[in-house]
């Protein structure tokens, strides 16, 4: 039997559809934030938006903010999942 974390599950923190927007830091690279952004296309592609980039004080990473409607769990999981798998990501927030 798995131990509580005492943490409730998404479903019960979150209504689905929502708009949800994710932070994803990584290398600054030329075409980091654009990655990023097709990616979340492919998952949600009627409804994200351009996103937010800013650099880091030094210029090594970059910041990327966007903006979509996420429709259940298992959509929001698929996303994080193929973001993180993108090279150059460092963290998603």
């Amino acid at each position: 039997m798995a131990e509580s974390t005492g943490t409730p599950p998404l479903e019960e923190l979150m209504e689905f559809p929502s708009t949800y927007t994710i932070k994803v830091v990584g290398n600054a690279t030329a075409d980091f934030a654009v990655r990023i952004h097709e990616i979340i296309t492919v998952h949600a592609a009627d409804t994200v938006q351009q996103p937010d980039i800013r650099p880091s004080s030094k210029g090594t990473f970059v910041s990327v903010n966007i903006t979509f409607i996420t429709t259940s769990v298992e959509h929001l999981h698929a996303i994080h999942r193929d973001v993180k798998a993108a090279d150059g990501v460092k963290m998603i927030l």
